[in-house]
């Protein structure tokens, strides 16, 4: 399976996660951590760029990128937890450990029988 976070394949995943049903591992992401990885970059990315634009003075108004940069930094006081909590809770549900794997880089991915 791809990395890119579709909208089917969220789908599906939320549906998996609902009936309690795990029949598919992912060795890479699943798509809702891909999406929390690509905001987490996005966010990450996006406070550098603030941030040297704004001591930069490439722009005639300061306030805006200040703001900007402001509204990033709060939203990875919110995504840096979220992130932690879920990979605890997605350890638990599929029975791996989530952590170690962002760890080593290593990550076991069992064959499930199909429905």
């Amino acid at each position: 399976m791809t990395f890119f976070p579709t909208s089917s394949r969220i789908k599906r995943h939320l549906s998996d996660l609902s009936a309690r049903r795990m029949d598919e591992q992912h060795l890479g992401h699943n798509p809702l951590a891909a999406i929390m990885m690509l905001l987490l970059w996005a966010v990450i990315i996006g406070l550098g760029v603030s941030g040297y634009l704004m001591e930069a003075r490439i722009f005639g108004s300061k306030d805006i990128l200040e703001e900007i940069h402001e509204i990033l930094a709060n939203s990875l006081y919110s995504l840096v937890p979220l992130h932690i909590i879920s990979a605890i809770v997605m350890s638990y549900w599929e029975r791996q450990n989530l952590i170690k794997s962002m760890i080593t880089g290593n990550k076991t991915v069992t064959t499930r029988r199909p429905r």
